[in-house]
This record gives C-alpha cells, sequence and structure tokens, in this order.
C-alpha cells in the first residue's frame, strides 16, 4: 500500500461517538525511553509508581505517581523514565467524535496535557478493570464503553467542566428539553443533568433565554404540539400525552393561554381547507 493510501485511510471521519482501540500497563526499566513517537489517537497515561520525564510539544513535564497526562493525536512526545524510580503507568488509547470533549472534560487538551484533577485509588481500580475486561477474549463493545466512562467520570474536572462557560450549560439544558419534552420532566431534573444547582440553572437560564426554563418548556411542547395539530389525526388527548402535557385540559389551558384559540378550533380551518 503507499503512503498516500496509508495517509488517505488514517483520515477516514470517526463515525462513533468512542471507541477504546487499545489499552493496557506498562512498566518501564530504569531509565527508559520511548520516542519521539506518535500515536493516532488520543492516548490517556495514569501513574501509578516512580517518576520521569514527559516530553511534549518541546516542554518536559515531570510526573509521578498519581498524575495523569494525555496525548493528543498526530503529536510527537517522549517519555522517559527515571534510573532510580522507574515509571510504571496504566494507558487507555481512545478516539470518536466525543473524543476532544471527553478530553475537555477532564480538564486537558493539546495544549494542556497534564491532568490537574484530584484523583484516588478508586480510577486506579477502574482503569485495571477496563483493561482485564479489554484484554478478554469474548468482550464486549458496550462493557468496554461502560467501563471507560467510568474511569472519565473519576476524572471529570468541576473547574474544567465550568471553564466552558455559561453558553454550554444553556446548551446542555436545550438539548435536555428537545429530547425529553414528551415526558413529565421537572426543572430540577434539567439542573441535575446538567450538573448546576437549580436555582443558579435558572438565573443562566433567564439570563440566555430571556424566559424561565419552565415557560421555554410549555412554549417548546405547544410548538410540537401545532404540528401534531396540522399534520396528524390524533385526538387531542392524544397529542396532550405525546407532548408532555399531563392531560388534555392542561394541554388545552396552556393553549388557549399561548395563542388565544382552543386546540379543536385551530383545527377546524385547516380541516374546512381540505373539504
Amino acid at each position: 500500500m503507499s503512503q498516500g493510501n496509508l495517509t488517505s485511510y488514517a483520515k477516514i471521519p470517526q463515525k462513533q461517538s468512542i471507541v477504546v482501540y487499545l489499552c493496557g500497563r506498562k512498566k518501564c526499566d530504569p531509565g527508559e525511553t520511548l520516542g519521539p513517537v506518535l500515536r493516532t489517537q488520543y492516548v490517556f497515561c495514569y501513574v501509578t509508581s516512580g517518576k520521569g520525564i514527559f516530553r511534549y510539544r518541546g516542554i518536559g513535564h515531570r510526573v509521578s505517581a498519581g498524575q495523569g497526562f494525555l496525548i493528543s493525536p498526530e503529536q510527537i512526545f517522549s517519555l522517559e523514565s527515571d534510573s532510580a524510580t522507574p515509571l510504571e503507568y496504566l494507558w487507555i488509547g481512545f478516539d470518536g467524535i466525543d473524543a476532544i470533549h471527553v478530553a475537555e472534560d477532564m480538564g486537558v487538551s493539546d495544549k494542556r496535557p497534564l491532568y490537574k484533577g484530584t484523583v484516588d485509588k478508586r480510577l486506579e481500580i477502574a482503569m485495571n478493570k477496563l483493561i482485564d475486561a479489554y484484554h478478554e477474549e469474548d468482550n464486549n463493545r458496550y462493557d468496554i464503553l461502560a467501563l471507560f466512562y467510568a474511569c472519565i467520570s473519576l476524572l471529570q474536572d468541576a473547574d474544567a467542566v465550568r471553564h466552558h462557560g455559561d453558553k454550554s450549560y444553556i446548551e446542555k439544558a436545550l438539548d435536555y428539553i428537545h429530547h425529553n419534552y414528551t415526558y413529565r420532566i421537572r426543572i430540577e431534573d434539567m439542573a441535575r443533568f446538567v450538573g448546576l444547582d437549580r436555582t443558579y440553572m435558572f438565573k443562566l437560564f433567564m439570563k440566555a433565554m430571556g424566559i424561565a426554563p419552565q415557560e421555554y418548556l410549555i412554549r417548546y411542547r405547544l410548538e410540537h404540539a401545532i404540528i401534531l395539530l396540522q399534520e396528524t389525526k390524533m385526538t387531542t388527548a392524544e397529542i396532550a400525552v405525546s407532548c408532555g402535557f399531563r392531560d388534555a385540559p392542561s394541554f388545552c389551558k396552556h393553549f388557549k393561554a399561548r395563542y388565544n384559540d382552543t386546540p379543536t378550533s385551530y383545527r377546524k380551518p385547516k380541516a374546512a381547507e381540505e373539504k
């Protein structure tokens, strides 16, 4: 295969959210050096014992037990183990459409490769479980993903998540509403999903959208109810439940308040036009 074909293959777009490509354990010899070398996916390393120097983008970083670092795709790096206390570390190679967002939530990136959050023994246990499961002959992709996200949940850096800014919180809140408006959701549920206190979530939403979250939810439900009134023969009760309202009277009450009309009357002109 030619170099051109190799390059083309490497550029095939990711189609899956996250893929764990490989993972393992490394016990370095005293003074052992890896690299300079590059990897084609993200690689997160967690040092379990010893110390060494991680060289990345022209900068040397001292790493030791309890610290982690990220190697981004196509970036040259090297790792030098200490001669007196050699490195031992666990590593996960992953990629996918959401890989960059996973890294951001950990507080690491191509420009900030060292993990600054706090970790404890649970991370080492979780990574070892992932590594053991991955190397089983009959491993299941979904089991691997579950174990991978268990590791990420322990690495998620609250300061890094907050650093994304208010906009990402609102986007996440809107995404929650848009995908769950058919259910009997509450603002408390949305705040929990976003990861904020309910009161603070309310303030952010009001500032960004100009209306309260509950009012936005009702309007969004009503907009979809109109589509069902126009394009289906569903009953008012069926539409009410399908759009997340408690019952038909509740749906009619909100519809009347918003459009100064009832769902039945709103539907009549269209029905008359079709005759």
